[in-house]
């Protein structure tokens, strides 16, 4: 294996990193901090939903499952806008979404066998407004088991693929997309913020780290780009 597919320096760096990070939400001073942090800015948006039925329904309708597919839509389609552009086979950009959706289940998989099960804000405060409570449709204000925050790990995954398998402005793209299509959960209280800060990046970077910084993405694209070649090489045939 070529010694330039490592890259050992990154790969530390990134890693120490989120293992720093993750500390600091377990450990005594700065796990204090993250607890504050979390209440207050659970409190401030929750006392933002009283008596604002727009602004209810805004919320309820981001945490709406079917929200979850405007989200990929709009993550999805830098990738094949960026395809498109610079005149890639469809059997390319197919091959990069799926392995980026591959990482996703591994990473979310390995992140929710963590033995740490921490409840929603609005379990944890059965006195704070609950946003199911306000609107007539089915949506989401609470989870059992909120760190890390998984859709937080899905999306900084496709960012993470975005500044790898495209250029820098559309990662920061994704980046932004990400943070905004993350923090409706938070907004009503079904992960805290360091579900998402603290667990989903911390998570997601050490799972980007092993891709991008060893030989893997290098076994593994290839192999996943030659199914789709043949896929749609098919599919031309009939």
């Amino acid at each position: 294996m070529p010694q330039n597919l490592w890259k050992p320096k990154t790969l530390i760096s990134v890693n120490i990193f989120a293992i720093l990070l993750f500390l600091s939400w377990l450990i005594e001073p700065s796990k204090t901090f993250w607890i504050e942090l979390d209440t207050n800015f659970f409190w401030l948006c929750n006392d933002s939903l009283r008596d604002n039925t727009t602004w209810q329904t805004i919320w309820a309708v981001a945490n709406n499952r079917a929200f979850d597919l405007v989200a990929l839509v709009f993550v999805f389609g830098p990738f094949f806008y960026f395809g498109h552009k610079n005149r890639w086979k469809i059997s390319k950009t197919s091959a990069v979404l799926v392995f980026a959706a591959l990482t996703v289940v591994i990473t979310t998989t390995i992140g929710k066998s963590i033995p740490i099960e921490k409840q929603s804000a609005t379990r944890e405060f059965p006195n704070s407004l609950k946003i199911t409570e306000m609107v007539s449709f089915k949506t989401k204000d609470s989870s059992g088991d909120s760190f890390p925050g998984d859709h937080g790990i899905a999306l900084i995954i496709y960012a993470g693929f975005a500044f790898f398998y495209l250029s820098k402005p559309y990662g920061v793209l994704i980046s932004f997309l990400a943070v905004f299509f993350a923090f409706p959960r938070v907004m009503v209280g079904a992960h805290w913020l360091s579900d998402e800060i603290v667990g989903a990046l911390s998570i997601a970077l050490v799972s980007l780290s092993f891709v991008f910084f060893t030989p893997l993405h290098k076994i593994i694209f290839p192999k996943i780009e030659s199914f789709f070649e043949k896929v749609f090489q098919k599919i031309k045939k009939t």
